[in-house]
């Protein structure tokens, strides 16, 4: 009975497909990978923007503010200082900035949007995935080996936004690896291995997340020489 059931339903499926197909409608049986598989993502980040929104402790999303980016002898963005840039890759540009009262330093991403706005009164407005994608990723872990998002400050006029995060003076992993010359001592080997495990186990049994580009310029170590996994532009929700 259960096999003529299923059977039933398939034989009705395939129809209501064929029926939809002839009067060009569009299906919603399309069966091709890649469409399940971006549904399937979309799905999970939007759970993941209603969890995040739900925190009792939010991402700080501040509006760029316009009478803030410049002054007579420094660059502003909002409340930070910035002083130079750390780096840049291809889409974006890491920046120092130290907050104008508290004078903690940050780490601030500076990334060019290629679509509308995403951030609204309502939420989040996922019209570009890898955007959004990291941005969700970061709300959403909290562990000492891990980079912390502090908050997201956007730039509606020149389609801009900002991620401020922790500041990790210590430099890349790779950094010190090519500073030695003869390469990092065992027993350090050993400790950022285990601090770099600790991470990629949270993010996969914890969260279900993965990174996707783990390698020494992604591996930081912040002032007390702790290795700290950052650059999660590429990672996902699994």
């Amino acid at each position: 009975m259960r096999n003529l059931s299923m059977h039933s339903a398939k034989k009705k499926i395939m129809k209501k497909k064929s029926q939809m197909t002839a009067n060009g409608e569009s299906s919603v049986f399309d069966d091709s990978s890649e469409d399940r598989s971006r549904k399937s993502f979309k799905s999970n980040l939007s759970s993941s923007i209603t969890r995040t929104m739900s925190r009792k402790n939010p991402l700080k999303v501040s509006n760029y503010d316009q009478n803030s980016h410049k002054s007579k002898f420094h660059k502003r963005i909002n409340q930070y200082v910035i002083s130079k840039v750390l780096g840049c890759g291809a889409q974006s540009q890491v920046l120092l900035g130290q907050h104008k009262e508290t004078k903690q330093k940050y780490a601030i991403k500076a990334i060019k949007q290629r679509n509308q706005s995403i951030c609204s009164a309502g939420g989040i407005n996922d019209t570009n995935d890898k955007i959004v994608s990291e941005l969700e990723v970061l709300r959403n872990l909290s562990h000492k080996n891990i980079v912390k998002l502090h908050e997201f400050i956007q730039h509606p006029k020149k389609k801009k936004f900002y991620l401020v995060m922790d500041h990790l003076p210590g430099g890349t992993i790779m950094d010190a690896l090519e500073a030695s010359g003869v390469g990092l001592p065992v027993p350090k080997v050993r400790e950022y291995f285990r601090q770099l495990i600790s991470a990629v186990h949270y993010c996969h049994e914890v969260k279900n997340i993965v990174h996707r580009d783990i390698k020494p310029e992604n591996c930081l170590l912040d002032a007390k020489n702790q290795l700290i996994l950052c650059d999660f532009g590429v990672s996902q929700f699994f």
